[in-house]
């Protein structure tokens, strides 16, 4: 005979609400969360099984209701032993993982191509199934899937990834799956709220070779910073000022119209402490004027080239 939701644990309920002042909404709710925590235990008192039963349970759900089902489930061993003088196993250690499992980098790699530059957004990915791959064409270097968002739109997915994927999820194209299951031959989407720790992952393993150029961007700015804070008389970390920088020269180089800081468009190099020499006057400009024609990425690296000479 099936389990009645609300009066199978009423004296557990009661003895919350008696001894631990809980609330009758709460105690309804640890309730529940025991009855939750049972289905996944196959013995309530060895303890190994139990930890087990959590550690599995943390597959499948997120952290938060996780830590509302150990928090139930403590109450209801201590009611056990108290009000049934019966010993129930609680989980001494937590599970190793808390909500779904971590992806491996590949399947990360696959996730990022899904989500750059807005094809899909976070919450969309766990919508995404087998069945929507279209019949591979083994001469492509890629495979085709209808884009469930926007009707009669086709998207792309590398051979690597999609091999990825499947040894992943256990599914193959065509199959009523998710594409992201939370684990190896699940019908449960991985959860869209685990995918950000995913990419902030993937993006920490990869570092600049996911991304090089704001990072030479900001090295070139920091070099700037520094120059100009020591042409005012301020001490910095440079020991010496020179006018070429080669990350700046870098930076242009790769962007190709990146004014570098000795460079500026329509306007003339300042000499800087100690450059100027008795045979420069004034009002003489040292270096060469740009026009207000940008430069080439060449030419930008020969004028510094000219600077250093």
């Amino acid at each position: 005979m099936p389990r009645k939701k609300k009066k199978d644990l009423a004296e557990f309920q009661e003895w919350l609400m008696r001894d631990k002042f809980i609330s009758d909404s709460t105690a309804c709710t640890y309730a529940s969360n025991v009855r939750a925590v049972i289905g996944w235990l196959d013995d309530l008192q060895d303890v190994k099984v139990v930890e087990r039963g959590f550690r599995n349970m943390a597959l499948d759900v997120s952290r938060k209701m996780l830590a509302a089902r150990r928090t139930a489930w403590k109450h209801f061993v201590e009611f056990a032993d108290v009000q049934k003088n019966i010993k129930l196993a609680f989980p001494n250690r937590l599970p190793s993982h808390r909500g779904p499992p971590p992806l491996p980098h590949a399947v990360r790699g696959a996730l990022h191509t899904l989500t750059r530059k807005g094809i899909f957004l976070q919450k969309q990915i766990p919508g995404l199934r087998w069945s929507m791959f279209l019949p591979d064409v083994p001469s492509l270097p890629t495979l085709r899937f209808n884009d469930p968002y926007q009707r009669g739109q086709t998207l792309e997915v590398a051979r690597k990834e999609y091999q990825a994927l499947r040894e992943w999820s256990g599914f193959t194209a065509g199959d009523d799956a998710p594409l992201f299951p939370v684990k190896f031959g699940s019908t449960t989407p991985y959860p869209a709220t685990a995918f950000r720790r995913e990419l902030r992952q993937y993006k920490k393993d990869m570092g600049p070779a996911l991304d090089p150029l704001p990072a030479l961007q900001k090295a070139a700015l920091a070099e700037h910073e520094e120059v100009v804070a020591q042409s005012q008389g301020v001490k910095t970390g440079l020991t010496e000022i020179t006018p070429s920088h080669s990350t700046a020269a870098l930076a242009a180089l790769i962007e190709g119209n990146l004014e570098t800081p000795y460079l500026v468009q329509g306007s003339k190099r300042q000499e800087l402490p100690g450059e100027a020499g008795p045979t420069s006057g004034a009002g003489e400009p040292s270096g060469r004027e740009m026009t207000h024609d940008p430069l080439t990425p060449t030419e930008q690296l020969a004028a510094v080239a000219d600077l250093e000479s």
